[in-house]
């Protein structure tokens, strides 16, 4: 597919040499990216990642529906709202939010900047 003997490009080509992992996660992306682009799905799909990496409010009918679930189960178990819950081996754990959003990272930067 490329030459690498390639007399201008080919030292190029050795150089930029991926990790096999980046590879194959790369390919997933644009695979499903395909996938989703053939199917003609719109989505922000900027807000629907938020609301899993950052906590943020549900942007869809499916995420408010999946936030409630999540509330109603937590409150069933008398897990605190402000806890997250996840899946280990041996079963379902939880504690206290390990992730900050980028506002309150920038916030924590700033303070200790000024401090």
């Amino acid at each position: 597919m490329f030459d690498r003997s390639h007399p201008v490009y080919g030292e190029v080509q050795r150089k930029l040499n991926l990790p096999a992992d980046f590879v194959l996660v790369n390919r997933l992306q644009w695979g499903l990216n395909s996938i989703l682009s053939q199917l003609g799905a719109t989505a922000n799909w900027h807000r629907i990642v938020r609301e899993y990496l950052y906590g943020d409010p549900p942007s869809t009918e499916l995420g408010a529906r999946a936030a409630a679930f999540r509330a109603e189960w937590k409150a069933a178990r008398g897990i605190d709202e402000g806890f997250e819950v996840w899946g280990e081996e041996g079963g379902l754990r939880w504690g206290r939010p390990q992730h900050t959003s980028p506002t309150t990272n920038a916030a924590i930067c700033s303070a200790r900047a000024t401090s």
